[in-house]
């Protein structure tokens, strides 16, 4: 990445000295003119550099210095993917849609294999229900770093809500295999296998998904459900009264407490 050229500005500041005449008309000797200040020098940033200060602002939540810094490189280098795909990622935070599209498709313009933008503009237009467009975004990232787990999860949460749930058990399992440990993977493969009616595989995948992450609260409710279906009562009270502790607010709080109620009279 070219850095910016680096301009300097000296501040120089001039004393003019005035000649002071004795009160009998000879003029006195004239007073030294004190030493000139020492130059003031103000660099400025590369647009690497900038890149840097915005993504520490990000790390801290300062969007809007962030903003700040990331089109400050953009004014010193316009073709700088990273600061457009930066400010994808805080106005797609701040809810600005649009803005966070033509930022990720700037950063493609100038950088075509940029998974992660293509990525990132795939969430976009699936937010926007351009799901084919999505679906065209996440396997260009995907043909670009095929290992790239997040993309693969992507594409089967679209394919899911296509009803094509094949592919996107497919894509969910790929997505698992390149991280094991993809806590969100696990629980939508679970939801896509109890879509299909697989429900002890559902099963598996929601305990490796609180495997990974003990407070997933959704994984702990299904799980609870598929035991009470499978006749494992005690096991189905403990996911449920989990989910409870960890979810005490819970819209079907009453539901899930009257069902618990119901197991342990059985």
């Amino acid at each position: 990445m070219k850095n910016a050229r680096r301009v300097w500005t000296i501040v120089m500041t001039v004393v003019l000295g005035s000649a002071v005449f004795a009160a009998c008309g000879t003029p006195a000797s004239p007073t030294s003119a004190p030493p000139t200040s020492a130059p003031v020098v103000s660099p400025t940033l590369s647009a690497s550099e900038y890149m840097d200060q915005g993504a520490e602002y990000v790390q801290q939540g300062e969007l809007d210095k962030a903003i700040a810094e990331f089109q400050e490189a953009l004014r010193l280098n316009p073709d700088f993917a990273e600061a457009h795909a930066g400010l994808g990622e805080i106005y797609s935070q701040q809810g600005r849609i649009d803005e966070a599209i033509a930022e990720y498709e700037e950063a493609i313009r100038t950088d075509p294999d940029f998974a992660a933008a293509h990525n990132n503009l795939g969430s976009m237009y699936a937010d926007r229900g351009w799901l084919d467009e999505a679906i065209a975004e996440y396997e260009e990232a995907i043909r670009i770093d095929p290992n790239y787990a997040k993309a693969h999860y992507n594409l089967g949460a679209v394919y899911a809500e296509q009803g094509r749930l094949s592919e996107a058990v497919a894509e969910y399992e790929e997505s698992i295999r390149i991280n094991p440990d993809f806590d969100e993977a696990h629980y939508n493969l679970g939801v896509a296998y109890s879509r299909q009616g697989l429900l002890d595989e559902a099963a598996i995948e929601w305990e490796e998904a609180i495997r990974v992450n003990s407070d997933y609260a959704k994984a702990h409710y299904n799980l609870g459900i598929v035991y009470a279906n499978q006749g494992r009562v005690d096991e189905a009270i403990t996911e449920l009264e989990t989910y409870l502790q960890l979810q005490p607010d819970a819209p079907n709080k009453a539901a899930v407490e009257d069902a618990i109620t119901q197991l342990r009279e059985q």
